[in-house]
């Protein structure tokens, strides 16, 4: 065991690259990941100011991960996930961009021209998960964040360090670098800069025992599953375009007024200042996991509000 521990930042270095030139290349209430069987996790969320953090790699102990065989180790958990699913919101793994594998929701939105905010919010988002050594209270904690905002950005950094022509590995490990940013939304999970790395200097290899194989916690749904809930969201929409019975048992109520006032309506009608889920519109940009089901018109108002001040 302790030999395979060692070896394990030379097995991530080239990982760590590969795997993100392809995830800038291709660029994904029921959750997509599941931490009831943990005991005591935290979650890290980086307040406004400055942090540092150490990713922890762990060992894939299943053949369930999506890019990294059982076994062997790795630093991140590469998420592409559909918010907003059904009448209850659900968040699902997207089954095509993790698999390969056919997923209904992916399917509708290419084969129909769907211009409703509501079906384009629910594209599969980049999502990355990572074990993280938080320095402000030396607790390992998961870290569940935008990968576009977070990884993207630390990995622009990671070619400017180099040690003796070799390029640094920002990971827990007896000569890796922890990685030092800041946090600059109003209230967290908003933007991050100022990316740093610094030596890592108090290393302790016992706390790649403690690290979690994050594979082990993704809920992966089948077709049927995330098709059964989909078909909440695109039977609406077919009943808007036509249902004859509905419309003449309104007529007949003599209501046709009313048919003309739907919800669905009704929200389209916000106004672009005001927020669909009750946080403050352009103060609370990407503060809440609600942000990544946002109306896209409303979202981009708010992001261009949040970044104007």
């Amino acid at each position: 065991m302790a030999k395979t521990k060692i070896s394990v930042k030379d097995k991530i270095a080239g990982k760590m690259t590969t795997k993100h030139k392809k995830n800038v290349k291709n660029r994904g209430f029921i959750s997509f990941l599941d931490t009831s069987s943990l005991e005591n996790v935290e979650f890290f969320n980086p307040k406004k100011g400055k942090h540092c953090i150490d990713i922890v790699p762990y060992e894939v102990v299943t053949d369930g991960h999506p890019t990294t065989e059982q076994g062997e180790w790795d630093y991140n958990l590469e998420l592409w996930v559909h918010y907003g699913v059904g009448s209850n919101n659900a968040s699902y793994l997207c089954l095509d961009k993790m698999y390969g594998k056919k997923c209904p929701i992916c399917e509708y939105l290419q084969m129909n021209d769907v211009e409703d905010e509501d079906f384009q919010q629910m594209k599969a988002k980049q999502r990355v998960v990572y074990n993280v050594l938080d320095s402000e209270d030396g607790k390992l904690k998961l870290f569940n964040i935008s990968y576009p905002l977070f990884e993207d950005e630390w990995q622009k950094l990671k070619e400017d360090y180099v040690d003796e022509e070799e390029i640094v590995t920002p990971i827990y490990a007896e000569d890796g670098y922890s990685i030092r940013f800041t946090e600059t939304g109003k209230k967290g999970l908003g933007r991050f800069s100022g990316f740093r790395f610094k030596e890592i200097e108090d290393y302790d290899e016992s706390l790649l025992d403690k690290s979690i194989s994050l594979e082990t916690l993704m809920v992966i749904p089948t077709y049927e599953e995330v098709k059964s809930t989909f078909e909440g969201n695109y039977s609406n929409i077919e009943d808007e375009e036509g249902v004859e019975g509905e419309i003449e048992e309104e007529d007949e109520e003599g209501v046709e007024g009313e048919i003309e006032e739907e919800p669905k309506k009704e929200v389209a009608k916000k106004s672009k200042g005001e927020c669909p889920s009750g946080l403050t519109f352009g103060e609370d940009f990407e503060t809440d996991d609600a942000c990544d089901e946002c109306p896209v018109k409303i979202y981009k108002a708010c992001k261009a509000e949040n970044y104007s001040e």
